[in-house]
C-alpha cells in the first residue's frame, strides 16, 4: 500500500509503483524525475510538460528532491573515517 512521506502530502511511496520510488500522489511520475526535468528545463516548465499533475505535486517534489540532496550532502561532508579504519 501506498505510504505517505511525513511533510510531503501530494507524495507517496508504494513498493507495487516504480519499486518504492516517492512519486507524486495519484501518479507514476517519479520526484527524481521532476527534479531531473526542472534541472533539465526549469521549474516554471514542469506545468507545461505535466498538465495532468497538481502544481502542488509537482512543487512538492522539487523541494522533497532538494531536501534529500542537502541531506545527502550533509552526510558525505560529515563522514569521517574512523580511527579504527586502515587507510593502507
Amino acid at each position: 500500500g501506498q505510504i505517505p512521506i511525513d511533510g510531503f502530502p501530494e507524495l507517496v511511496a508504494d513498493a507495487s509503483v516504480v519499486g518504492g520510488a516517492p512519486v507524486i500522489r495519484g501518479t507514476r511520475i517519479e520526484t527524481a524525475f521532476v527534479a531531473h526535468v526542472g534541472r533539465a528545463v526549469g521549474s516554471g516548465e514542469i506545468a507545461r510538460l505535466f498538465p495532468h499533475v497538481r502544481p502542488e505535486g509537482s512543487r512538492e517534489a522539487l523541494r522533497f528532491e532538494g531536501v534529500v540532496a542537502w541531506s545527502c550532502s550533509s552526510m558525505s561532508s560529515s563522514m569521517k573515517p574512523s580511527p579504527w579504519h586502515s587507510t593502507r
